[in-house]
């Protein structure tokens, strides 16, 4: 009898396997692709209720062991090597900022302090941590208390869109999958730009997408949904090439951008083959909206040509 996962994995592959323009729906065809999944205005308390509900908190406590980003894989690795790609992924930025011993550095959307934490560690950073969520804060001082690197860490609850950051403090800055929960990406960009020593570094870990006319209909209509019910209206305005765009309106200079999809796909290939029966459950009830990870790992993962997963990096000028 064949196993549940190798079910799902040829249920998901059959339709990355077809022609990029072919379209493949279980929609039905007279419903719009787009309506009722327009994101609407930045809300903090969107993002904490998303990262408050059920699936988020066991789902990224079960399987990531609270982090809250992909991990970084060599060819040919177990695509179940979560932990240990994770941490290949927070080396990998740690690359990026290609910064000395004691430099500081701001985390914008720390979450529960993994990143923040081993960064420290690894490389005798002093790393400033925010995020939305209290409970995150409270896991990220206790982290850094046990890793012995509560000196060189602190973590605040705070809104990196709302509140101006200490003026040309940060030796670096990096967000890892946090801007795509933000609308007034501008106003985040600016806060960074003011808040970065002359000659500091900005690092962006975030998704694009393709414009909804190169996707096919069934895929626009996913990704606006993962996004609306996912927190994300910075995702739903980053199509390729729009944050390095953006990027460079705020001031930064020498930007460059690196595509790391292809080192990430064993991860979503393995949500998606865990997630593949909740969310067949969830789509009979159309109650898609109550499990956006499993839906996004499952659609993201069936849609992979559509959207990248993006390292950017760029310097404020002036060093």
């Amino acid at each position: 009898m064949r196993s549940f996962l190798t079910v799902a994995c040829m249920a998901l592959d059959t339709p990355r396997s077809l022609p990029t323009g072919r379209v493949i729906t279980t929609a039905d065809p007279t419903v719009d692709p787009i309506a009722d999944a327009a994101v609407g205005p930045d809300s903090a308390a969107a993002v904490v209720q998303y990262y408050h509900s059920l699936e988020s908190r066991i789902g990224y406590q079960l399987l990531l062991g609270g982090t809250k980003h992909f991990g970084y894989y060599e060819p040919d690795e177990s695509r179940w090597k979560f932990a240990a790609s994770m941490r290949r992924m927070e080396r990998e930025l740690a690359n990026y900022l290609d910064l000395p011993a004691g430099a500081i550095i701001l985390d914008g959307g720390c979450g529960k302090g993994v990143v923040a934490t081993n960064l420290a560690s690894w490389q005798q950073w002093q790393i400033d941590g925010i995020d939305l969520l209290d409970f995150n804060i409270a896991a990220a001082r206790k982290r850094a208390k046990k890793q012995g690197v509560g000196n060189a860490c602190t973590f605040r609850v705070a809104n990196y869109v709302d509140e101006p950051l200490a003026a040309e403090h940060y030796d670096g800055i990096y967000t890892m999958e946090t801007l795509v929960h933000v609308d007034r990406v501008e106003a985040a960009l600016d806060h960074f730009y003011q808040a970065l020593k002359p000659g500091g570094r900005l690092v962006l870990v975030e998704y694009s997408r393709m414009p909804d006319s190169n996707m096919p209909k069934r895929a626009a209509r996913c990704m606006h949904q993962i996004n609306t019910w996912g927190a994300m209206p910075g995702c739903e305005r980053f199509e390729h090439g729009v944050l390095a765009e953006l990027v460079e309106n705020a001031g930064f200079c020498d930007i460059v951008e690196h595509d790391l999809t292809t080192r990430i796909m064993p991860m979503l290939k393995a949500f998606a083959q865990l997630a593949w029966l909740p969310y067949q459950v969830v789509r009979l009830f159309r109650a898609e909206s109550h499990a956006v990870n499993a839906m996004g790992a499952v659609e993201c993962y069936r849609y992979l040509p559509y959207w990248r997963y993006n390292v950017i990096v760029a310097d404020k000028p002036g060093a």
